[in-house]
């Protein structure tokens, strides 16, 4: 298991200022190379957008040799794709193996990628120099990449349902180890800010925080602030992990993933379908509902979306 957040360049430091309560977003870095773009922008109503966002340090920081690849093809790399290769290279370490140990095995790799900045940046690179921009280019690079890199025979996808992508590739993972699809499989999600147009679309939702502050779940909540994250975690079936003696970081009982349906509109959860997918995996995980201490929900900060959550 290994993970970056913004102030987090572990999951150490990450779940220590979760402890602290401490606020690690604040005003887009000068390196990302966007930041004047936002700060010059403005909102239909003529309203500066908030110059705020959650933001991994180091995005840069890239072994070319170890992720074989040369330095002019890191380069021009999407900044997502060598984010997730060393994120997943910590994980396969955390779990005690190695790439050669995975080598050749039927391990899948399920990645959750909702945002596609660097598409945008490829076609602005296109227009200017109508040369070849790099890997990463296209989604599915995401997940074929770590799979080349580590000699995997597994299934191998990069799958994006919005905001919920990282938890759906769990899911599939999940399937595919009990189908025997896959031995294992290295599941992750990443998300980078690396184009201002997400800022400029999140404003026309009107889910953009104008203060550039998330409140979720709080009376004062007036919206989200975009945030990244990369996350890798290597899934085995309970009984070959108790087996192979690894150190076990949690056990998933149960999973369900579902789409609302026709509801209000296509942005608007549907309450009786949540209702319904949530029965249906506490069930499976043969565990009464009084009996769950915690539950992590979206929590957008929007008026929208929070209420619905809590209900």
């Amino acid at each position: 298991l290994a993970g970056e957040f913004p102030d987090s360049p572990d999951l150490a430091r990450f779940w220590q200022n979760v402890r602290d309560a401490r606020t690690c977003t604040g005003p887009i870095p000068d390196a990302r190379g966007f930041a004047q773009q936002v700060r010059g922008a403005h909102t239909r109503t003529g309203q500066r957008i908030a110059d705020a966002g959650g933001f991994i340090s180091d995005v840069d920081l890239f072994d070319p040799v170890l992720f074989r690849m040369s330095k002019a093809e890191a380069d021009t790399a999407d900044p997502q794709l060598r984010v997730l290769l060393r994120t997943a290279w910590r994980a396969v370490e955390d779990a005690a193996y190695t790439p050669e140990t995975l080598s050749e095995r039927r391990v899948g790799v399920f990645v959750g990628a909702m945002n596609e900045d660097f598409t945008w940046i490829t076609a602005e690179r296109q227009a200017i120099t109508e040369r070849y921009v790099g890997p990463g280019s296209v989604a599915s690079e995401l997940a074929n990449r770590l799979s080349f890199l580590m000699n995997l025979r597994g299934p191998s996808l990069t799958l994006s349902t919005a905001c919920s992508a990282a938890l759906t590739a769990l899911h599939l993972a999940r399937r595919a180890i009990l189908d025997g699809d896959c031995e294992a499989a290295l599941v992750g999600g990443i998300n980078l800010s690396l184009h201002p147009v997400k800022y400029r679309l999140l404003d026309d939702m009107k889910v953009l925080s104008p203060d550039g502050r998330e409140r979720a779940f709080d009376d004062a909540a007036n919206g989200l602030v975009p945030s990244e994250g990369a996350c890798v975690v290597v899934l085995k079936r309970l009984d070959l992990a108790i087996a192979d003696g690894d150190h076990i970081h949690g056990v998933i009982r149960a999973s369900r993933i579902s789409h609302s349906g026709t509801g209000a509109g296509q942005f608007i959860p549907n309450l009786r379908a949540m209702e319904d997918t949530v029965a249906e995996c506490i069930e499976e995980a043969g565990v009464a509902a009084g009996e769950i201490g915690y539950i992590e929900c979206h929590g957008t900060g929007t008026e929208l979306g929070d209420p619905i959550e809590l209900k």
